[in-house]
């Protein structure tokens, strides 16, 4: 990119129409769109990380206003958690949290959020799954906005 490009992306002025929900794993999308750009999403928002992230992604959580955002905090999680049971070799495994239940906790919500967002599945198992009155797993924290 340009340095013009650049700056137009950072700006958090364009809007993608084709995305219609975002979920991120293992950290918030405010630092990949500038400042602001995070704001600009016109569809929900899950992310899903870490409580110890250095405190990231509850600042993004504090600062999103007028957005659809939900924030599943997992305890004990590693970046190896939030991998929809790929194999990642390379980094070993969660020491903190058993690789199955990490894997399962984010495909729990996974599956459910785009259940709802993408197909308009509004069962009350999923809703209740993602509005936080039924609990997935002791490790989970969520909030929404």
């Amino acid at each position: 990119c340009t340095a013009e490009e650049s700056a137009v992306f950072l700006s958090g002025e364009l809007v993608d129409d084709r995305f219609q929900a975002v979920l991120t794993l293992d950290g918030g999308i405010r630092g990949l769109f500038g400042d602001t750009g995070h704001t600009t999403m016109n569809g929900p928002v899950m992310a899903m990380s870490k409580p110890d992230d250095g405190g990231s992604d509850q600042a993004e959580f504090d600062q999103v206003d007028g957005l659809d955002y939900t924030w599943i905090s997992v305890a004990g999680a590693c970046h190896e958690s939030f991998n929809l049971g790929i194999e990642v070799s390379t980094l070993g495994p969660c020491e903190t949290l058993a690789q199955d239940r990490g894997w399962d906790i984010t495909a729990t919500y996974a599956f459910a959020f785009f259940r709802r967002h993408l197909l308009d599945d509004d069962g009350a198992e999923l809703v209740s799954i993602l509005d936080g009155s039924v609990e997935v797993d002791p490790v989970v924290s969520l909030q929404r906005r």
